[in-house]
């Protein structure tokens, strides 16, 4: 069956491959003259590739939504039906007993948005803060937002030298560790949301009895919780130490991430319904981390757990030998698994204890507000001061409890 492009992708693409023209044709004109690129050229750059960025948000979209569309009128077709389900003429149908693939959905869940602001975004709020304005925006959630390079300058065409101190490292957040897919609410509005329980199990039934029923259903509810952290320093810092920039955002950006964990973690050790287990004498760790992923393996929830939560001083009881897991010695790389699972150390989770969870299945991070940085160069300029904030808000919504286990380890000896 022959398929016609969407026009709007058309006209997308067509109007990407302007745009990139565009800026190709200023970056060759200056290197055909044998100068430096000028203020106004970088500015066009900057401001175009802008424009490609959303433009290229704009295109993958579309191809998605057209390759869903694709998959359903295939279907559509094969058993014998228009794209809106409505019979065709019998004789089109698929011949009786003929096996008809449905459609899959292959998307990723959307994860949590990164923390640290792209280059770009990083470059933006740099600017404000040498022209004395207040901006005010929410992290990039494209992908690829820390690796895309960038030309940039200032207003006074002094080279922006931070945007070179380094890399623009994204902090280690639970959330994105266990792949915990994500959903938007207004603001920190509540989230109700259903509970599965493990009450109800399907069986064999005789002829004419009554056939089972799952109705342990409840009502769940979470309210996203603010977390936010801000710092005041001089514009002479600013001015002589380029690099202070990007260092002050990720070490907010990393103590934002420290706070999430623990409200991640808090979250499923006040849910009714997580499983417990408390090691035996003389168990090891090891031992009593495999006997809880066997108990969330064994429950309803249809998922193996992807990930261990455990406090850093517990480590060595679990890899503490000079033999690297993966045949090593010493090993090589901090590759931190057990038995297929992540081990994620985190001082959010007591020491002598774990938490094990099929957390890409069992739970969904709810945002009421994407990470959003804050740079306000005003209100404290008779200080000399600027002040720079980050804030988020989100909570942890569990809808299978039971596939989550709180362990208690065996007191070491």
């Amino acid at each position: 069956m022959l398929t016609m492009e969407n026009p709007v992708l058309t006209a997308h693409r067509a109007q990407y491959e302007k745009l990139r023209a565009e800026i190709e044709n200023v970056q060759w004109r200056s290197k055909a003259e044998n100068r430096d690129l000028t203020e106004d050229e970088l500015r066009q750059i900057e401001e175009k590739s802008e424009q490609l960025r959303n433009v290229a948000d704009q295109i993958e979209y579309l191809v998605r939504n057209q390759e869903r569309q694709n998959a359903v009128a295939a279907v559509a077709t094969r058993i014998g039906m228009d794209t809106n389900g409505i019979p065709r003429d019998s004789a089109e149908w698929a011949p009786l007993g003929t096996s008809v693939p449905m459609p899959i959905a292959e998307d990723k869940p959307r994860l949590a948005h990164k923390i640290m602001p792209s280059r770009e975004e990083m470059n933006e709020l740099y600017r404000a803060v040498q022209d004395g304005r207040n901006l005010r925006f929410t992290v990039s959630a494209a992908q690829d937002a820390h690796t895309r390079a960038a030309i940039t300058t200032t207003d006074t065409g002094t080279p922006a030298v931070a945007l070179d101190y380094g890399r623009l490292r994204e902090p280690r957040r639970l959330a994105i560790a266990a792949g915990i897919p994500t959903t938007d609410v207004a603001g920190v509005s509540e989230a109700v949301y259903p509970v599965f329980g493990s009450e109800g199990a399907a069986d064999i039934v005789e002829e004419g009895a009554l056939k089972p029923e799952y109705d342990d259903v409840s009502e769940g509810s979470a309210t996203p919780q603010v977390i936010s952290l801000w710092t005041d320093y001089s514009r002479q810092v600013s001015w002589t130490m380029p690099s202070f920039e990007i260092r002050l955002r990720q070490k907010l950006a990393a103590r934002l991430c420290a706070r999430e964990d623990q409200l991640l973690i808090g979250r499923v050790n006040a849910t009714t319904g997580v499983q417990t287990y408390t090691a035996g004498t003389g168990e090891s760790p090891v031992d009593s981390l495999l006997v809880a992923a066997g108990m969330v393996l064994s429950s309803d929830v249809g998922a193996e757990p992807n990930l261990v939560a455990i406090n850093p001083a517990d480590l060595v009881r679990l890899f503490g030998s000079s033999t690297g897991g993966f045949g090593e010695s010493p090993e090589e790389n901090l590759r931190l698994r057990l038995r297929g699972m992540d081990v994620y150390p985190t001082s959010a989770v007591a020491a002598g204890s774990a938490v094990v969870g099929a957390w890409d299945t069992c739970a969904q991070v709810v945002i009421g507000l994407q990470p959003t940085w804050t740079v306000d160069s005003l209100s404290q300029v008779k200080n000399n001061l600027i002040t720079v904030l980050v804030e988020e808000a989100l909570t942890l919504a569990i809808d299978e409890p039971t596939g989550f286990v709180k362990v208690t380890f065996a007191t070491a000896e």
